[in-house]
Formats: structure tokens, C-alpha cells, sequence
């Protein structure tokens, strides 16, 4: 676990360093790359389960890095 918390400030400067409506994509693509995982996606539902909005999905390929 100390591995994994070692994560999270870098997914917090990620985060803060883009514009609000682009950070939930950034710490998409930064999960994606932290776990090696090869897709992570930002699933929303409301409390009764009968509407789910993706927020976010990223492929672990995508680069987030560049300056918009």
C-alpha cells in the first residue's frame, strides 16, 4: 500500500495543473500509467442506479503532458 500512496501526490499535481473541465481525464491517463492498466474509466451513477454517466476514459497510450 505505501507504493500505491506514493501515487497519489503525483495524481494531485496532475490534476491541479490542468484546467477543472480536463482533470478527471488527467488523473484518468496518470492512473492508467501508475497501474499499468491499459484503460481506466470515471463511471457516475445516481442513488437509484437507473442513470450511469461516464465522466472520463483514458487509454493508458494517451499523453496528457502536453501544454494546451
Amino acid at each position: 500500500m505505501a507504493e500505491g500512496s506514493a501515487v497519489l501526490p503525483g495524481l494531485l499535481a496532475a490534476a491541479e495543473a490542468r484546467m477543472p473541465v480536463e482533470s478527471a481525464e488527467v488523473v484518468a491517463c496518470e492512473l492508467a500509467r501508475s497501474l499499468d492498466a491499459r484503460t481506466v474509466s470515471f463511471l457516475i451513477t445516481d442513488f437509484t442506479g437507473n442513470a450511469v454517466v461516464r465522466l472520463s476514459n483514458a487509454d493508458a497510450g494517451e499523453d496528457q503532458n502536453d501544454n494546451r
